[in-house]
């Protein structure tokens, strides 16, 4: 009996609290509409209102800052209406359907005069975040109220009683995003573009271009020191109509550790877009790339070695198990090593262990692994770390002369020649991208045949050898060790296929 007894008395009290709670009555009949679209983006616009009611006088105006999205109130408010002691002012924000979009604004104190009447001032700077003004949303209806602090709003208490409101129309920012999708992987490998997708809403209040530009925000840990990237126009991102856009930002670090990082919108020379807050920051680490390209190497030789070990389960339920994990492991994994270089050399890695065990000859399977590590090291050094600017045409003229550099691998059948052939040309392949990059690490320029003559250099670069080897190297002795690798299975007469 006593439980019931206790329910009852909950609810009542809920029931009772219930009057202590938001107003209910909705917004009063706008007496003016203000409409902030002729903003101009060179100075602060003002907007005047007046009202004149039967027992309140409103009278002030609007300052809007299309820049900084700010607007303020300023102004007076006086009432001759019977209040009760200790009743202040208060602002709630309704849209156009009259769903109450923030009710607790800071409230405006009133101060008492003789006659009766009670004044309050009006000085209040908002962001139009602070009214709960969302992406689609344009116009709002300002609503004036009055707070019995703790005990009962008046409007919901005095249905009848006068309180102005105002329409403000255009009130959301001129240019404002919002981000739909995002693809960004949690690990990334240092000193290596990621270009990572997104699809975002955009709303502009005028018919100009774009004034912001798409970006990528990255903030250092723990100090959230802001990282520059690279910039692109609004314009270049693809439309997918009703206001959705696909874009592609990149995003590089040279250093390793943690960071914060979303996509951004940024006024050049004036401000990033807030209107993504600090919770749509997601946490990324960013390893050394010889690392990242090994622990790929590894993931993916374990799932490989998965796949073909389940004949050993006899329960038909687990292998379905373990071949769905297997399988949204490899799309989880190649969709976030799909946004970088390391991907494409990830599939060509696989692409060369599988020529390797072919069932062609030897020689075209040799000559194919090899011009695979060739191609590859070219394009590690021309676009991932290489130090200056290379076209298109002269990465494809690079891989036309190691085709018939490597030619005679698959034209003469000894395997004594096969392997010193093989082994000059790795040893030669790697030692060429090694040095040129140590060489201008050092003299901030590629030797010539002019600059070679002059042996106190070089000296000088083999002292800091030790100092100037860095991940990129790495990464180049992995490559080179993984397709020697392949090519010593080609010398292996084997039948079975991957």
């Amino acid at each position: 009996m006593k439980s019931w007894v206790t329910w009852i008395g909950l609810v009542l009290l809920v029931c009772s609290c219930s009057d202590k709670k938001g107003p209910n009555r909705g917004p009063s009949l706008p007496f003016s509409t203000i409409r902030f679209e002729g903003s101009t983006l060179d100075h602060t616009a003002v907007f005047p209102f007046d009202y004149q009611g039967e027992a309140v006088w409103l009278e002030g105006h609007f300052e809007n800052d299309p820049i900084a999205n700010e607007v303020i109130l300023k102004g007076t408010y006086r009432t001759t209406q019977d209040l009760q002691a200790g009743a202040q002012l208060a602002i709630q924000i309704y849209d156009e359907t009259e769903n109450l979009l923030v009710r607790d604004l800071p409230r405006i104190p009133f101060e008492w005069y003789g006659d009766g009447s009670r004044t309050a001032s009006l000085n209040q700077a908002y962001h139009t975040q602070d009214w709960g003004v969302k992406f689609n949303i344009e116009n709002i209806i300002l609503q004036f109220n009055y707070i019995q602090e703790g005990e009962f709003w008046y409007d919901k208490q005095y249905p009848e009683i006068e309180l102005p409101s105002i329409k403000i129309e255009k009130v959301n920012a001129i240019e404002r995003f919002s981000i739909r999708w995002a693809l960004i992987p949690r690990i990334l490998p240092r000193d290596t573009y990621a270009y990572l997708p997104a699809i975002f809403l955009v709303r502009k209040n005028h018919e100009e271009d774009y004034f912001h530009d798409r970006s990528f925000e990255a903030f250092s840990l723990p100090g959230k020191l802001r990282q520059e990237q690279v910039r692109y126009a609004m314009e270049s991102a693809w439309r997918l109509g009703e206001g959705r856009l696909l874009a592609v930002n990149s995003y590089k670090s040279q250093n390793t550790g943690s960071y914060l990082v979303r996509h951004g919108f940024v006024w050049d020379g004036v401000q990033w877009f807030e209107g993504t807050r600090e919770d749509n920051l997601k946490k990324v680490w960013v390893v050394p790339a010889s690392w990242y390209l090994l622990v790929l190497v590894l993931v993916f030789g374990l799932l490989f070695y998965g796949w073909h070990q389940m004949g050993q389960f006899h329960s038909s339920a687990v292998r379905r198990l373990i071949r769905s994990l297997i399988i949204l492991a490899l799309v989880i994994l190649t969709a976030s090593v799909g946004t970088n270089t390391y991907g494409l050399i990830l599939l060509v890695f696989v692409l060369g262990l599988w020529i390797a065990t072919q069932q062609w000859s030897k020689e075209i399977r040799l000559y194919l692994t090899a011009l695979l590590m060739l191609s590859v090291l070219e394009c590690c050094w021309s676009y991932l770390y290489g130090n200056s600017s290379v076209r298109f045409s002269g990465f494809l003229l690079s891989i036309m002369t190691y085709a018939i550099f490597v030619s005679p691998i698959a034209l003469v059948k000894n395997s004594t020649f096969t392997i010193i052939a093989i082994l000059m040309i790795t040893v030669l392949a790697f030692s060429n991208y090694l040095l040129l990059d140590l060489y201008f690490d050092f003299f901030n320029d590629y030797p010539s045949l002019r600059v070679i003559g002059y042996w106190s250099q070089v000296s000088n670069l083999t002292d800091s050898i030790l100092h100037l080897f860095n991940d990129s190297h790495a990464v180049s002795l992995v490559i080179v060790v993984w397709f020697t690798i392949c090519m010593g299975i080609c010398f292996k007469n084997t039948s079975r296929t991957i």
